[in-house]
């Protein structure tokens, strides 16, 4: 009663109770790691479902709740292995096979995927979940004309679908044609009026048609659903700098730096903005760190040697450039801009040359 109310610690207590009296007492350890799942705690969860189905090697559920936990672990190749036992158990049991092919799909085994699907398919043609979940895998395939084909059978099946909605509308997105996909946007918006991903994809959708302003707003309100979702602060941010708004922009990719410390492009754009400012130190220091955590962004050094060429340091704006040509040798952009900082140095041969 307790682990239906959300008690999880009280629901805890008393099944350790249970176990206490009758150690090889299944379905208690079954519960009790569903409990611990519940709260987050997965590999505690895995030791009572280990000793689940160490008592009943055929207890189809400790498998399928353990495979559930590796998955939330990013444990894949175990979590495929317990699917893998409830499919032999239980050739019908659709939930098993879905969740093979989502594990299949975060290792990117699109195709096993989408056989893990077709088999939710085969068993039950009505499950719209499988068909919105190979659509995904279809999206990153770039086969855009079958995940459009799926989507549209997940919403035939189930026209309340937010998440199929939504998933289209990317998908028509990504194809160019923003006007449908605004139209699917403000479907799965309707539907599910606190879903930020949508707000943030209407917002890509309206920016890929030149209405900034509208795209704004949609940012504004994915942030306002979500304050921490950082895809929606960043995209914000993107939008800043194409209006020319510096500061917002600033301020938006301080926070997604705050959140995501590790992400280059933030630090790239938020270097952007200041040397837009004229700030070219702060821009370095910027470029810097995109460098630091990808040393193979070639934009960042470009953006970087310009800034040392507007600060006068020409020999470190020279090898910034020599670094984009050694990565990218057909960008004619840094064999300019190297040849105009040899010219400020009155080396005209290497200009010239």
């Amino acid at each position: 009663a307790h682990q239906k109310l959300g008690r999880y610690q009280r629901a805890i207590k008393d099944l350790d109770r249970v176990i206490e009296l009758n150690p090889e007492n299944v379905a208690a350890h079954v519960n009790r790691g569903n409990a611990y799942s519940a709260l987050g705690e997965h590999k505690r969860a895995i030791q009572d479902y280990d000793r689940a189905v160490e008592l009943d090697p055929d207890y189809v559920l400790g498998f399928y709740n353990r495979g559930l936990a590796y998955s939330e672990l990013k444990q894949h190749q175990r979590a495929i292995r317990d699917f893998d036992k409830v499919v032999e158990l239980s050739p019908q049991d659709t939930s098993a096979y879905y969740n093979r092919g989502l594990t299949h799909h975060d290792l990117k085994q699109y195709q096993r995927a989408i056989e893990d699907f077709a088999g939710v398919i085969d068993i039950n043609p009505r499950d719209a979940s499988a068909y919105g979940a190979r659509g995904l895998v279809y999206v990153d395939l770039k086969q855009h004309a079958r995940a459009i084909e799926d989507y549209d059978r997940a919403i035939e099946l189930n026209p309340e679908y937010a998440l199929a909605f939504n998933n289209r509308g990317n998908t028509y997105r990504i194809l160019g044609e923003h006007e449908r996909a605004i139209e699917d946007f403000d479907r799965a918006i309707e539907l599910s009026p606190q879903t930020a991903v949508a707000y943030r994809n209407r917002g890509n959708a309206y920016l890929g048609l030149g209405q900034n302003q509208s795209a704004l707003e949609n940012y504004d309100r994915a942030i306002e659903v979500d304050p921490e979702y950082v895809l929606a602060i960043h995209d914000r941010g993107s939008a800043y700098l194409e209006l020319k708004q510096y500061k917002r922009a600033i301020g938006d990719f301080h926070k997604v730096i705050e959140l995501s410390p590790q992400d280059p492009s933030a630090y790239y754009n938020r270097g952007l903005a200041y040397w837009n400012l004229r700030q070219n130190q702060r821009a370095i220091e910027n470029y810097d760190r995109a460098i630091e955590l990808d040393p193979g962004y070639v934009l960042a050094f470009h953006r970087r040697g310009s800034a040392y060429g507007g600060l006068k340091q020409y020999e470190r704006a020279i090898a910034d450039f020599d670094k984009v040509i050694e990565l990218s040798p057909q960008d004619t952009a840094a064999y300019y801009n190297g040849g105009v900082c040899y010219r400020e140095l009155k080396q005209y041969e290497r200009a010239i040359g």
